[in-house]
């Protein structure tokens, strides 16, 4: 009897391992696949049931910098501390909770009572921190840390386009996996531009099918609009897309460092338009930039230090529009920001319009295919215009 208890104790023994406080030590990334947002946490000198943290992370200028040492009980830890007010002589109470995943790969943390006191106005903290050790890994709709995907689906987990694509074709036009679906995929094998087109295709076919209307990029935005007004234009694959196809590699780049903060200017005057500012917060007038769109096209207008010219604004109008088009809500954009760059905007028209906004006349898009830089109203045109 005494055998056989000893053999369950060293079997659940062997199945429940002890948990080490020391597992907790290591370097942790802050939000790592966010483009704003950075900093880590590190934990060190761990007991059985203590460690020292330290917290610093940044939102553009704006930091957050928390240090202490936090209680351990397995996968969870605590760290409170009494607060000094900012602003009168009172104390307050803060308190951080620290979550670890079984697999020991992100830490989650949140906040509670007078957390303000270790941020500035705009600082962030909580969220997930990634042990730096692990590959990149992007969400999918399935589990990129399973040690069996494929080679194909490693792909998908370490591009960012794709995994943002992948979850479009899931979540916002699905496309039902079928064995035919697999098939047409894995195809492409680990080719990310492949799939990138596979990934195009599935999403027009399914926009189609559910509005049963021809691909505009206006509508089909609006989905995401409804399951998150504040989805970033990169993570829209058609956009994201039609973006990359328009822009040079240093523009696209450059406009991308702008997409920070959304500031929602959506005007109450403007019902069948889409219009989003964007900027660094605290790095306002260097780093920002503003998008508009309807039916009949899309304008982007953005600044960035990253250009080799950033004195200029640049502003991209659709292909058969002017200057004189500009809407309102883009037209006052440049306009606040033409004081602190001096010499002006640089216009520019994207490619062409055709494909993804098909509401131009016929004439035009007949015109614009058989000659892609032709434009019926670049006479009108008050400063100099250059077509990519």
């Amino acid at each position: 009897m005494k055998k056989t208890f000893l053999s369950i104790l060293l079997t659940f023994s062997f199945i429940t391992p002890v948990f080490a406080a020391s597992e907790w030590e290591g370097k942790w990334e802050y939000e790592r696949y966010n483009f704003v947002l950075q900093g880590g946490l590190i934990i060190t000198n761990c007991t059985a049931k203590e460690c020292d943290f330290e917290i610093k992370t940044f939102n553009g200028a704006h930091t957050c910098e928390i240090s202490g040492r936090m209680k351990i009980n397995k996968t969870k830890a605590v760290f409170t501390e009494k607060t000094h007010s900012r602003f009168s002589d009172e104390r307050g109470f803060a308190e951080f909770d620290f979550d670890l995943d079984p697999e020991k790969r992100i830490i989650k943390v949140i906040g509670k009572g007078d957390t303000s006191y270790y941020c500035g106005i705009r600082g962030h903290y909580e969220g997930s921190y990634e042990n730096i050790e692990n590959p990149d890994r992007f969400q999918t709709s399935f589990d990129c840390w399973k040690k069996d995907i494929s080679d194909i689906e490693k792909e998908i987990c370490a591009a960012a386009k794709l995994s943002f694509a992948d979850l479009e074709t899931t979540n916002i036009y699905p496309s039902p996996r079928t064995p035919e679906w697999y098939a047409e995929r894995d195809k492409c094998g680990p080719n990310i531009d492949c799939l990138w087109e596979f990934y195009k295709k599935k999403i027009k076919e399914q926009y189609q099918k559910q509005t049963k209307k021809t691909l505009n990029l206006y509508e089909y935005l609006q989905p995401f609009l409804k399951d998150n007004p504040y989805t970033y234009p990169y993570r829209m694959t058609l956009i994201n897309d039609y973006l990359h196809n328009n822009l040079t590699r240093e523009e696209y780049l450059a406009w991308l460092v702008t997409i920070g903060d959304i500031q929602d200017i959506q005007a109450t005057d403007c019902p069948n338009c889409y219009f989003r500012a964007y900027g660094i917060p605290g790095l306002y007038t260097s780093y920002e930039s503003a998008m508009y769109m309807d039916t009949k096209g899309l304008w982007l207008a953005f600044i960035s230090e990253d250009l080799k010219d950033p004195e200029h604004i640049v502003v991209y109008m659709p292909a058969d529009q002017t200057e004189d088009d500009m809407p309102a809500l883009v037209r006052e954009w440049v306009e606040d920001h033409k004081e602190s760059h001096p010499a002006g905007a640089k216009y520019k028209h994207f490619k062409s319009s055709a494909e993804y906004f098909p509401e131009q006349s016929p004439l035009k898009q007949l015109l614009q295919k058989i000659f892609p830089s032709f434009s019926l109203t670049e006479k009108r045109l008050s400063t100099s215009q250059s077509d990519k």
